[in-house]
């Protein structure tokens, strides 16, 4: 059994535009949701006595292409 966590968001502007809201979003969404979800996953695998494999991946191709 494995798990990917493949998420990411990313802001860009001067620091003193960005609102407090944003860097909290952008906080919870990049460390809360793949620790929860490594918490979830570990609790799946240890009760059903099985190993299991944690990938994180992250990528700013979603807010910016990149020329191959």
């Amino acid at each position: 059994m494995f798990l990917v966590n493949n998420a990411g968001i990313g802001m860009t502007g001067p620091i003193e535009e960005t609102t407090t809201f944003r860097i909290i979003k952008s906080f919870r969404h990049q460390f809360n949701g793949p620790f929860n979800s490594k918490a979830v996953f570990t609790a799946i695998w240890r009760a059903s006595k099985k190993s299991g494999l944690i990938i994180n991946i992250t990528s700013i191709s979603r807010y910016m292409g990149c020329p191959v």
